[in-house]
């Protein structure tokens, strides 16, 4: 995948696969968190929608 991203916009597409995960592993242990954890999956998918679009959109 050789698209050319900001540092920033990769960083907070690892940042938010990195919450992912961890909110995948520790959900059996906090259901409060399960609001939360809808949130960064809306944030994910629009952060990946955001990526999609072309570069000169912003």
């Amino acid at each position: 995948m050789h698209l050319h991203f900001s540092p920033l916009s990769k960083i907070s597409l690892w940042i938010g696969f990195l919450k992912l995960f961890l909110g995948q592993l520790f959900r059996n242990e906090a259901p409060a968190n399960t609001a939360l954890t809808l949130i960064q999956k809306i944030r994910l998918s629009a952060l990946l929608k955001n990526l999609g679009n072309p570069i000169g959109d912003r």
